[in-house]
């Protein structure tokens, strides 16, 4: 790859900073002080079917005083990507 383009992990990695960013100026007021009850990231790439994204890692509905939820979101993405899963369709949900 050339010059600044990046890969898929790169992107995805970037989502994830994009949402840490966000809970750390304030997040959703509505969540109380864990400012995140759900985060989700997905990416699909051109040959991925409509129904398998490359990467759908859902944290939905964490209770209120349990861990923020873009915490738990960067957790399971830290362990998608040290699984090697660069070239596979990857869909991950946690529901408390």
């Amino acid at each position: 790859m050339a010059g600044n383009a990046k890969t898929d992990i790169d992107l995805a990695e970037q989502a994830v900073r994009a949402l840490r960013a966000g809970s750390d100026a304030g997040g959703d007021v509505r969540c109380g002080e864990a400012t995140a009850a759900s985060a989700f990231v997905s990416f699909y790439r051109p040959t991925d079917h409509a129904s398998v994204p490359y990467l759908n890692l859902v944290i939905y509905g964490t209770e209120a005083g349990t861990d923020n939820a873009v915490t738990r979101l960067e957790q399971l993405f830290l362990t998608w990507r040290g699984q090697d899963a660069g070239n596979t369709s990857t869909q991950r949900f946690v529901v408390p």
